[in-house]
Parts: structure tokens; sequence; C-alpha cells
């Protein structure tokens, strides 16, 4: 197997940190809820400080793993929650969360224990 085809295919199947079954339905919900509790953390981090930031710090600000962070943050753009835009001269992205994903962040932090 090729370099590109082993990364490519560890990109579309990520394996749960615990095991959970066979069952396809059951492995499908885990990877939902793993990616909802990420967006949820995410979303939280980035409204402590309303700036835009680098993946990287946005990272660490809601103790997430650096390698799943790019898939967080395009999940929570599809739904509207954050927005990207390259900025300087090194073209890097910056992540700014939108009016709504503002509301959704106080929401979900209202509900944590």
């Amino acid at each position: 197997m090729s370099r590109s085809t082993a990364s490519a295919s560890r990109c579309r199947t990520p394996s749960p940190a615990v095991e959970i079954g066979d069952d396809r339905a059951s492995k499908i919900s885990y990877y939902r809820a793993t990616i909802s509790g990420r967006i949820a953390a995410v979303l939280v981090a980035m409204n402590t400080t309303p700036r835009e930031r680098v993946a990287a710090d946005i990272s660490r600000a809601a103790s997430q793993p650096t390698g799943s962070i790019d898939q967080t943050l395009r999940r929570a753009i599809e739904r509207g929650w954050v927005e990207c835009r390259w900025k300087g001269r090194k073209r890097r992205r910056v992540y700014k969360l939108t009016p709504e994903g503002v509301r959704r962040a106080i929401e979900l932090d209202g509900a944590s224990p």
C-alpha cells in the first residue's frame, strides 16, 4: 500500500478509542457522539477569547488532539458556527465564531456540569 493510500484510509475510518462491538449502527453513533463532543469543546474554548485563532491555538484551548482539530473545525464550519479565512504572509487559516456559533457556545457552556 502506498504512503498516500495509507494516510487517506486512516482519515476516512478513524479507529475508536474503546471497543464498541461489530454493530455498524453503534459505531456510527459512537463517531457522531465523539464529533459532537469535540465540536462542543471547540466552541466553548473559542468563546473564551473572541478573536481569530489558528487551529493549533484552538486545539490547545479545547484540550483536543491536534490530529482531529481540522475535521472538527470543518464540521463546525459546515453547521455555520465557525468561519474561516486565510491571513498573513504565511497564509495561515484563522477561525472565528459566527454569531450563531457564539449563541451555541453559550448554550453549551451553560449546560456543562
